[in-house]
């Protein structure tokens, strides 16, 4: 007897077998995607929607802001800057809402490939040494999200790097068209001879939801050179005030020319970052 298959198409997964059977008509992995399809240049800029894989559309679609959230391991809070030696929880959430499977695969890498190495964490594993994908205990449920663990490079001196990811929906048809894919990046640059600070009470933001100006308490222990800027979870940065040498104060940032969503103000204080969130209604 044939058991229901749920196909899963990756730009990181590429299907998800539900069940034992196989079905010819499907392209299907229970183990999670193959490596070398997160839509990165070390993939080639490859994804499951392509021809003999998923065969879905003739594009992948950006995921929304959001889908992809880096933290300094053990924290909550997002960062925009990696430092040498240091580890990185990544959170990658499913921007669709499905009754079937979805499924993802991630790598972190710079222009000249991949940068630092993964672990897979929990229901995830980790596929041609450097992709994270899904596993079958990972990849079903309505609203699907998946956490790994970078470790930058020790030595340093990698630049910019950038968390790519593909996201694939099946739309449970049992044959391998039909199923959707969104990318999404985000962007992390290196902080040479910067301490990130991530959690602190030195810059502070005094209204949870913002309309049209946020207002910032600074609070530093000494006078030193200061800018402001305001950066979206891909790690764009929107807008950047330079606030002159202060120690402490208050600032008004006029933000209504941003689109609604969740940002970070991250204040590089001399050679300290501090970062906070906020939420522009």
């Amino acid at each position: 007897m044939i058991k229901k298959l749920t196909l899963f198409t990756p730009v990181v997964a590429i299907a998800l077998l539900v069940g034992n059977a196989f079905n010819s008509n499907v392209f299907s992995n229970a183990a999670g995607s193959p490596a070398g399809n997160t839509n990165s240049p070390a993939s080639g800029n490859k994804t499951c929607n392509r021809s003999g894989c998923h065969d879905t559309y003739t594009t992948t679609f950006p995921a929304p802001t959001g889908t992809i959230v880096v933290m300094k391991a053990g924290t909550t809070t997002p960062v925009t800057s990696w430092s040498a030696g240091s580890s990185y929880d990544i959170l990658i959430t499913s921007p669709y809402n499905t009754a079937f499977s979805s499924g993802f695969e991630a790598s972190v890498e710079n222009t000249s490939g991949a940068v630092g190495t993964v672990s897979a964490g929990t229901n995830n594993q980790v596929v041609g040494t450097n992709y994270v994908t899904h596993t079958s205990a990972s990849s079903s449920g309505p609203a699907l999200s998946w956490k790994f663990t970078w470790t930058a490079p020790s030595n340093g001196g990698k630049g910019t790097v950038k968390v790519y990811a593909a996201i694939n929906k099946s739309d449970g048809s049992f044959g391998r068209q039909g199923d959707s894919i969104k990318v999404a990046t985000y962007n992390l640059t290196e902080a040479v001879g910067i301490d990130e600070i991530t959690n602190n009470n030195l810059v502070r933001i005094n209204q949870t939801l913002v309309s049209n100006e946020l207002n910032a308490n600074f609070n530093f222990t000494h006078a030193a050179a200061t800018t402001a800027s305001i950066i979206n979870l891909n790690g764009a940065i929107m807008q950047t005030i330079n606030l002159g040498t202060t120690t402490n104060g208050t600032e008004t940032i006029n933000v209504s020319d941003l689109a609604s969503g969740m940002y970070i103000l991250s204040v590089k204080h001399g050679n300290v970052i501090s970062n906070a969130r906020f939420v522009k209604q």
